[in-house]
């Protein structure tokens, strides 16, 4: 059974269709992307998984328990974490202290007893930040707040991730340490779900892929049969498969 699952989830603002119908599946221990064009409804279906928009119709299940209605900080507490497109940290804190908050915020309605500077420390050198741990955030590098994110992300002890553009402004040598540490991350169970606009690090990262354009899922695959999909290439270049 999916870890998470998405039923004919659909958005309406207004007079505009955001999602039509999406369904989609995340299982346990797999990084999953969700890719398609600017515009084309990706962050508005993490917005619906994170409880921050309520769906027009259709649901979102989680460990097959419906999550209708759960307000954000709930579904943080089941197990679901999430990162920005734009990146949100504590500027004026250094890293150590904004996996800190989060670890912190974590043992206030936690049953289980942690030292939240123990798990500050471990998931620094997780993700590969210790040797910055005590800069300010407000002066670190892209690819580094990147990775503060994530970790502070990984405070809370999710079960699933949902990352938003996680590559987007890393080095290529940036690129290449995160899409590793999501195999790790993966391997040792955690369920990734992954907007991206970088198609390489995507395929090169995901073992399944969902495609959506103007809020309707064109596709769904392995990474190979997302690429010879014609309505993917016509997506993306504008153009039918032959021609591109």
């Amino acid at each position: 059974m999916p870890l998470l699952q998405a039923e004919a989830v659909g958005v309406s603002f207004g007079g505009l269709r955001a999602l039509h119908d999406v369904e989609l599946a995340v299982e346990p221990g797999t990084v999953t992307g969700l890719i398609g064009p600017n515009g084309a409804g990706k962050t508005t279906m993490f917005n619906v998984i994170s409880g921050l928009i309520d769906p027009t119709n259709g649901r979102v299940r989680f460990e097959d328990r419906d999550m209708t209605g759960l307000e954000p900080h709930e579904r943080a507490r089941l197990g679901i974490a999430r990162t920005f497109q734009r990146l949100e940290v504590f500027g004026s804190l250094t890293a150590r202290e904004n996996i800190l908050v989060a670890a912190e915020i974590r043992q206030g309605w936690s049953k289980e007893k942690i030292d939240p500077r123990a798990i500050a420390g471990e998931i620094l050198e997780t993700v590969g930040i210790g040797h910055v741990a005590d800069q300010r955030a407000d002066t670190m590098s892209t690819g580094l707040l990147r990775l503060v994110e994530l970790g502070r992300a990984l405070a809370t002890a999710p079960r699933l991730m949902l990352l938003d553009e996680a590559s987007s402004g890393l080095t290529e040598s940036e690129t290449d340490f995160m899409a590793e540490l999501l195999k790790r991350l993966a391997a040792q169970g955690l369920a990734v779900l992954l907007v991206e606009h970088d198609i390489e690090f995507v395929m090169g990262l995901c073992s399944d892929i969902y495609v959506l354009d103007f809020g309707r899922l064109i596709a769904h695959g392995s990474p190979a049969e997302v690429q010879a999909n014609k309505e993917v290439q016509v997506a993306y270049l504008g153009q039918d498969g032959d021609a591109a």
